[in-house]
């Protein structure tokens, strides 16, 4: 069941719902980020509803990664705020942001591949005592069945699939609140895809995520609400049945594969 909360389109001056009544668990607003000289992030704002899967979509270059970087402090805005769960986490550092139940996926997926896979998810759950660090594995061992045959092995020697997995477990290793992912597809044969999106349907019921996509058919299918972002600018933004229905949309931002 979908929030009765829906973001408001980010295309409009207003920017996200950000008032009391509603329930957004992130909100960032007017996010102007610099890489370097390259202004990257011009203005961006979007909110993200407490129970949800809020997609972001747009182009190669458009600056979806940026988003989530900026958002965790990885490259913090030279303007602009990032609200979560009511506290200004602006200009904190990124290590503080996680302790607030932020959790992140990168799309290089950022595993310490001469670790085991158990000794990954180990430093994952900090300082979280032993009871609890059992009570995330075996939920993670729900999601990824799989994932119990190569709990010892190095992570190096995995496949994209098999460290996609672990990547997404490391994120599940404490009580976090939020958990961003970006391209979990990226370079996975289609069966390996498919186990990834059944993992992302059953997380829904238990963490807020916010999803960078570029398979449009994973997009479309988990999130419930989205965002197209182009030229680190907002297009518009709503429920995810909205873009569906727009082929042309899809077409202009998306490609034609897309639509």
């Amino acid at each position: 069941m979908r929030p009765s909360n829906p973001p408001t389109s980010a295309a409009t001056p207003s920017g996200p719902d950000s008032s009391p009544g509603s329930d957004n668990l992130l909100v960032v607003e007017g996010l102007q980020t610099y890489i370097g000289q390259f202004h990257i992030l011009q203005g961006l704002s979007l909110a993200v509803p407490r129970g949800a899967v809020t997609v972001l979509l747009g182009r190669n270059g458009a600056g979806k990664t940026t988003t989530l970087k900026t958002i965790t402090g990885l490259t913090p805005p030279k303007e602009g705020r990032v609200t979560f769960d009511g506290q200004d986490l602006t200009g904190q550092a990124t290590y503080h942001i996680a302790r607030h139940g932020i959790g992140y996926v990168p799309e290089d997926r950022g595993i310490f591949r001469e670790l085991t896979v158990e000794e990954n998810l180990l430093l994952a759950a900090r300082a979280e005592n032993r009871a609890s660090y059992r009570r995330h594995l075996a939920n993670c061992l729900d999601l990824f069945p799989d994932m119990q045959r190569f709990l010892r092995q190095k992570a190096g020697t995995l496949s994209g699939g098999q460290q996609q997995m672990v990547a997404i477990s490391r994120g599940l290793m404490t009580d976090n609140k939020l958990l961003l992912i970006d391209e979990p597809s990226k370079g996975l044969a289609p069966i390996v895809i498919k186990a990834v999106m059944d993992a992302l349907q059953k997380l829904k019921s238990q963490i807020t995520i916010l999803l960078v996509e570029q398979n449009f058919t994973m997009a479309s299918t988990i999130g419930d609400y989205f965002y197209l972002i182009d030229d680190g600018h907002n297009i518009t933004g709503g429920p995810m049945e909205r873009l569906i229905a727009d082929t042309e949309l899809t077409r202009q931002y998306l490609g034609v594969g897309f639509a």
